[in-house]
């Protein structure tokens, strides 16, 4: 059943005399209509029904006459929700707008801190090392005090001056990073009389090393360096004096404008001296395997007191390998042989070439020939081109791999050295610098949480308080 409706001319005018807001001419005008138009009075009957419903439903009263106030007041307290409840986002969208500001400040102040405590703890650093260099220099030169002026010598300098310090801990630097660090004294005036050293002031005594013994700069891209007039003073990479480049062999790295690469292949044997046999034995092996070599041959015999090791190293890496077998003790021996094979390896790439060429002719030739003896003939010259081509290769191949892999032949002797302790006493001294390591690096770690507690206890504080004022609900 459809509503009814009420005529397009009068729903205006009926519409304001059901809601009574015509005036009294219109109202006696609308009546004379409904009279007479049966459409608009069921329409307006329907009207009067649904403001009864709507009466009862929304005020609970049929007998409210006037329903203005009464929406109002529902409307005002709806709106004044609504409002507390957009009063309320404004105020947690401020917090967090605030949250992330605090956190986006602690980021620039981390970002701005780290670099901070870095070159501080490399500052740190520095300074224990300049401290370490400091007792060393003092050490040598009581140690050429007491032998008329003579400085020690480049391989028992650490022997000889340990009495006058008594901690082989200074002879490593604290660095870290990138590996062992040491020091080692000046070849230059190893050996010297101070005498006969004019510039003290400016004449380098100590100074950092690797375990190749290749000058380092571990501090902020620099080095401490200890002088002959006992002071000790950091230099940058580009203040370093040049005479303290790295002291050993090196095969050379380019061809010198040569128009064939060069070749050379080298050999080099070495006898160590050494305090403790297997020890040493075990850390060359390491060496080996640090720099890209492998062991071919390594024997060790206890009762002679001596292990014989076959190296092959890269050719660029000779010199590194023979640096640190020498500083595993005394060098009583060290050779290095090198054999230019440029032209013979040259040779031999130039008959590969012709012998090849000189086979595909030749096979041409075979195809081409219709008698057997002529044939036969022309095949065993062929086979005997390739066999020469084969040959040639052969020659070549064995080149490249002389001169790309350099033998080195080390021979390690045990020294008289102290009287090893008892299988009791070394257990126990082994438990007793595990133990002393576990107490070292708890004292670090307990260091780093003083010195940092202070910032990060009031980072997470100011983080918790954040959190904090954004959960908290609006009152």
């Amino acid at each position: 059943m459809t509503a009814p409706q009420a005529c397009e001319r009068w729903t205006e005018r009926v519409s304001a005399y059901a809601d009574r807001e015509c005036g009294p001419i219109e109202r006696v005008l609308v009546r004379m209509h409904l009279g007479q138009c049966a459409r608009c009075r069921e329409w307006l009957e329907q009207v009067r029904a649904d403001e009864q419903a709507f009466r009862a439903a929304y005020l609970g009263a049929e007998d409210e006459d006037d329903l203005t106030p009464a929406v109002m007041a529902r409307v005002t307290g709806e709106t004044r929700a609504q409002e507390r409840r957009a009063a309320r986002r404004t105020v947690s969208t401020g917090r967090l707008i605030e949250v992330l500001v605090v956190f986006g400040m602690l980021a620039i102040l981390a970002a701005i801190l780290f670099p901070v405590f870095a070159r501080s703890r490399e500052k740190a650093r520095q300074a224990s090392c300049s401290s370490n260099l400091k007792q060393l220099a003092l050490g040598t030169l009581s140690f050429a005090q007491d032998y008329d002026g003579r400085l020690p010598g480049t391989v028992t300098w650490r022997d000889d001056i340990l009495p006058y310090v008594q901690n082989e801990q200074l002879f490593v630097c604290p660095v870290a990073e990138g590996g062992p660090v040491t020091y080692s004294i000046n070849p230059l005036v190893a050996g010297r009389n101070l005498k006969d050293i004019e510039d003290r002031e400016g004449t380098v005594l100590l100074y950092e090393v690797d375990r190749a013994g290749q000058p380092v700069f571990p501090h902020n891209d620099g080095a401490n360096f200890a002088f002959a007039d006992g002071h000790v003073k950091w230099l940058s990479k580009r203040q370093a004096p040049e005479s303290l480049q790295a002291i050993g062999f090196a095969p050379p790295t380019r061809n010198y404008g040569i128009a064939e690469q060069l070749k050379l292949a080298y050999e080099a044997s070495i006898e160590v001296i050494v305090d403790n046999l297997y020890a040493s034995v075990l850390q060359a092996e390491a060496a080996v395997r640090e720099y890209g070599g492998f062991l071919l041959s390594s024997q060790l015999d206890g009762r002679a007191g001596c292990a014989s090791l076959t190296i092959k190293v890269p050719t660029a890496e000779v010199g590194n390998v023979i640096n640190v077998l020498g500083t595993l003790g005394f060098v009583a021996h060290r050779q290095v042989t090198g054999e230019d094979l440029t032209g013979g390896y040259v040779a031999a790439q130039r008959t590969v070439e012709r012998s090849g060429q000189r086979a595909e002719r030749l096979e041409g030739m075979v195809q081409g020939m219709a008698e057997d003896k002529p044939r036969v003939a022309a095949e065993e010259t062929l086979g005997a081109v390739e066999a020469e081509g084969a040959q040639a290769a052969g020659q070549a191949w064995q080149i490249d791999a002389r001169t790309t892999l350099a033998t080195v032949s080390a021979t390690l002797l045990q020294g008289e050295g102290e009287p090893q302790p008892s299988g009791v006493i070394a257990s126990f001294v082994a438990a007793a610098r595990s133990f002393w390591l576990v107490l070292r690096g708890l004292g670090s770690v307990a260091a780093w949480v003083i010195v940092f507690l202070p910032i990060w206890g009031g980072a997470f504080a100011l983080a918790w308080w954040a959190l904090r004022r954004v959960t908290r609900p609006a009152e």
